[in-house]
C-alpha cells in the first residue's frame, strides 16, 4: 500500500509539466526524495522551498502557500 501524498504539492508539480523524474532531476534530488516531500511535506525547510521556487520560476510567496495549511 503506498502512502497518501499531499495533492496540492503533487498538482503544483504536475503543472509544470514535468514528470516527477523529470522535477527531480531539475532539483538536483532523486526521485525518492520528490516522493519523500510529496508524502512528508512538513519535511520541507524554507531553503528547499525556495528552491522549488527557483526551479520552477514561481515566486516564493507562491510556492510557500502550497504548503501553508501544513504549517497551521
Amino acid at each position: 500500500m503506498s502512502k497518501k501524498t499531499y495533492k496540492p504539492f503533487d498538482d503544483f508539480i504536475k503543472e509544470t509539466g514535468w514528470s516527477f523524474t523529470v522535477f527531480a532531476k531539475k532539483m538536483g534530488v532523486s526521485y525518492d526524495t520528490i516522493y519523500a516531500w510529496r508524502v512528508h511535506p512538513e519535511e520541507l525547510t524554507l531553503s528547499k522551498i525556495k528552491k522549488i521556487s527557483e526551479v520552477t520560476g514561481k515566486s516564493f510567496e507562491e510556492v510557500n502557500t502550497l504548503f501553508s495549511d501544513v504549517y497551521l
